[in-house]
């Protein structure tokens, strides 16, 4: 996995940003909603990783249409959401991920999202669960 380092965000092409990035679990949320939409320039309060950027709140609904919910998923493996479940097993966690990921492939927020992640990471979404890297090289940027 190539890691770019220096990004230029303005260099990339925007897909569709305008609050997903605020909505993601590591920038937290407060009593009136996403944190992001009341602090301003609010930063992750903690390391943000792939299952971040995965399971914004746009993307876990459209895996909740069809049916796949990611906490219960992590439940039924024994773990109390899927980030823990993703810290203790993460090739089992995305694994099974990425079998509800296949059928999402054509949607245009996981397209978005794929799509950043190439730009940023040289990493596509679309070949499978992506490596172990890449969560340390989005806790960079």
């Amino acid at each position: 996995m190539k890691q770019n380092k220096g990004v230029r965000l303005s260099a990339i092409p925007n897909f569709c940003a305008h609050e997903h990035w605020g909505s993601i679990d590591s920038i937290g949320s407060v009593d009136e909603g996403f944190r992001a939409d009341v602090e301003c320039g609010a930063l992750p309060a903690r390391e943000t990783d792939l299952s971040d950027l995965l399971l914004d709140p746009y993307f876990r609904g459209c895996l909740a249409g069809s049916g796949e919910h990611p906490d219960a998923m992590a439940r039924q493996a024994g773990a109390h959401d899927f980030r823990a479940w993703a810290a203790r097993s993460r090739d089992d966690a995305f694994a099974r991920l990425w079998a509800a990921i296949d059928r999402q492939r054509l949607v245009g927020v996981f397209q978005s999202i794929r799509n950043g992640v190439l730009a940023l990471y040289n990493t596509d979404l679309a070949d499978g669960p992506p490596p172990e890297q890449l969560d340390a090289a989005i806790a960079e940027n």
